[in-house]
C-alpha cells in the first residue's frame, strides 16, 4: 500500500500524483482519500486500515498540512511504524515551509524546487528502488491574471502556483500587427530578452524569456502590454512555452 498523506487544500498537486501511481500500481494499492473513502466510512478506521497495510508513506509537507490535526494523526504513527517495522517514510516539500524538527534527518523530495515531473520520478524510484523514466503530468504550475487598464493597455500578472520556475518563457499572442504591441515588465528584479516573435496562423506573438530572478509563488512577474497606437489589443492570449514547439494557454483577455 502506498499512502499519500496530505491536506485537502493541496489536492491540485497531490491528485495528479495519485492518478499516476494508481495507473502504475492499481487503485487498491494507493491510499488516496478521494477514492479510498466512501460516504459513511469511519475516517479513523479507514486511516488505520491504510496505515496497517502501508509499505510506502509519502508525507506532503505544506503550510496547509502542518496546520492539519488529521494529517498529524497520519504521519506521526507512520513515522513510529517506519522506526519499528521498516516501512519507507518519505517527506515531500510542497512549498517553502520547514519540515517538523523530528524529520530533519530524513531524506526528502523537494517538490517546491524540482516540480511535478521530477517528484513523480523520485516517488517511483523510492517504490521500485531503481531509476525510472519521467512521466508527464496534468498539473500546470504557471497561471496568469489579466487586468484591462485602458482600451489599449493590459496588466498581466504571471504567477507560479506551487513551485519555483526558472527561466520561464512566457508568450503573448494577439491579432494586431506585430509592430503595434509593446511589452514591458513592471515588477522589480527581472530583466527580459525578447526571445522570439512571429506569426501563429492569423495571429502574431512575442515570446518573453525571463532573466535575473525565477518566478516563485510569492513573487509573480507583472507585464504591461500596450498598443503603441492607443487602440485596442485584439484577441490577447498568454501562454507558457514548455518546449520549442509546445505552449500551454494560461490566460486570455475577455
Amino acid at each position: 500500500m502506498i499512502f499519500l498523506s496530505h491536506n485537502h487544500h493541496d489536492k491540485d498537486v497531490v491528485g495528479p500524483i495519485a492518478v499516476h501511481l494508481s495507473t502504475r500500481y492499481g487503485k487498491d494499492d494507493v491510499f488516496y482519500d478521494s477514492w479510498t473513502m466512501r460516504p459513511g466510512d469511519s475516517v479513523i478506521g479507514k486511516m488505520s486500515e491504510g496505515l496497517s497495510r502501508c509499505k510506502f508513506f509519502f508525507y506532503f509537507i505544506s503550510e496547509n498540512s502542518l496546520k492539519s490535526e488529521m494529517v498529524n494523526l497520519e504521519w506521526q504513527p507512520a513515522l513510529f511504524k517506519a522506526a519499528k517495522e521498516g516501512i519507507k517514510f518519505v517527506p515531500i516539500k510542497v512549498d517553502d515551509s520547514n519540515q517538523p524538527a523530528i524529520l530533519i534527518d530524513k531524506f526528502y523530495i523537494n517538490m517546491y524546487e524540482d516540480g511535478m515531473d521530477t517528484t513523480i520520478t523520485r516517488i517511483v524510484d523510492v517504490i521500485e528502488n531503481r531509476d525510472s523514466s519521467i512521466y508527464n503530468a496534468t498539473f500546470n504550475n504557471i497561471t496568469s491574471k489579466i487586468e484591462k487598464e485602458t482600451e489599449s493597455t493590459y496588466l498581466v500578472t504571471v504567477l507560479a502556483k506551487k513551485f519555483i520556475e526558472r527561466d520561464a518563457v512566457i508568450l503573448f499572442s494577439f491579432s494586431n500587427p506585430l509592430e503595434e504591441i509593446d511589452i514591458k515588465i513592471t515588477s522589480d528584479g527581472t530583466k527580459t530578452i525578447h526571445a522570439s516573435s512571429g506569426e501563429i496562423g492569423e495571429d502574431f506573438f512575442k515570446s518573453i524569456f525571463l532573466r535575473t530572478r525565477p518566478l516563485t509563488p510569492k513573487k509573480p512577474i507583472v507585464y504591461k502590454i500596450s498598443n503603441k497606437n492607443s487602440t485596442s489589443i485584439i484577441n490577447l492570449r498568454v501562454w507558457h512555452q514548455t518546449d520549442d514547439d509546445k505552449a500551454t494557454l494560461i490566460g486570455k483577455a475577455e
